[in-house]
């Protein structure tokens, strides 16, 4: 069946008797729409594409399980030394951590998140953090594989 042009007509004629709910629904419809994409497009890049890195099968993650805790944690500094001194399974390790730190300025200070990353963060296990996240963009140094060796306490070295 054809809509025709006195269909249109009464649909505008309803919708202008009850503004709240044109609106309502008028908003409801472009959220909807404008969100649909977007949620799309994370979730596509997140969980259906294949990580940019060489061999994605071959990457995975270590962590600590205790008794006390329901859900897999993070490992101490320390056991990831260990850890990375006794290879036998994987041809190398890496270690991040996320941490709130204040930067201190002339003007104040600033709370800022931060990761704090190995020495082999962005050339490790076969490149796979340097295939998918570009240091040259980064300011500061490059860490040689030395200064993950042992935590620094310094506040202006800044690794990328």
């Amino acid at each position: 069946m054809p809509l025709r042009l006195a269909d249109l007509r009464y649909a505008a004629r309803l919708l202008s008797r009850a503004p709240g709910f044109t609106v309502a629904a008028v908003t409801t419809l472009a959220l909807g729409i404008g969100v649909n994409p977007a949620i799309f497009s994370i979730v596509n890049k997140m969980l259906f594409r294949p990580l940019p890195v060489r061999a994605p099968e071959q990457i995975v993650t270590l962590s600590t399980v205790d008794d006390h805790v329901q859900f897999p944690h993070g490992m101490s500094y320390v056991d990831f030394l260990d850890h990375r001194a006794q290879l036998d399974v994987f041809d190398d390790l890496l270690a991040y951590t996320f941490a709130a730190v204040k930067l201190s300025t002339d003007d104040g200070g600033e709370r800022m998140f931060v990761t704090a990353v190995s020495g082999n963060y962005f050339s490790g296990p076969r490149g796979a953090r340097a295939a998918s996240l570009s240091a040259a963009g980064f300011a500061g140094r490059k860490c040689a594989a030395s200064a993950s060796t042992r935590p620094t306490t310094s506040t202006t070295k800044m690794c990328g």
